[in-house]
């Protein structure tokens, strides 16, 4: 069987590291797809802003009603206006008359100020949520 040109071996060695380097890719992908855990959002309470307070030193704090489910002070907002998301941040302070609290449930009322947001207006409507992990269904 007589040997391939020179010039022929190398260009299918090239070909082939080529091929080689896209399949390690492809490889890789697949491997960050897998590892991936998913995430999904789980909204925690509804939250009527019925007056907005000046507060030194801290800014604007809304004075609210929980609607419905219970809010946390870990909790992610969303604050609504006229059904357009203005604000998806945290909340600075969660309070019940002048305490700090972890959590306050539907029916009660309390004031919440939110991370680096000062624009807040009654009527709006704050939506808590938490970024929950799911399992994988394959």
């Amino acid at each position: 069987c007589p040997a391939p040109p020179a010039g022929d071996a190398a260009e299918e060695i090239a070909s082939l590291e080529r091929e080689l380097a896209r399949l390690q890719r492809v490889e890789t992908l697949l491997r960050s797809s897998f590892d991936e855990r998913l995430e999904e959002e789980k909204q925690t309470a509804t939250i009527e802003v019925r007056q907005t307070y000046k507060v030194p030193k801290v800014g604007i704090a809304a004075g609210c009603m929980v609607q419905e489910g219970e809010v946390s002070a870990t909790d992610q907002v969303r604050l609504v206006r006229n059904g357009i998301v203005v604000y998806d941040g945290t909340i600075a302070s969660l309070r019940r008359y002048k305490d700090e609290v972890k959590s306050v449930k539907a029916g009660y009322e309390c004031g919440i100020s939110l991370e680096n947001y000062q624009d807040i207006h009654v009527g709006d409507t704050i939506e808590s949520y938490k970024i929950v992990e799911v399992a994988r269904t394959e």
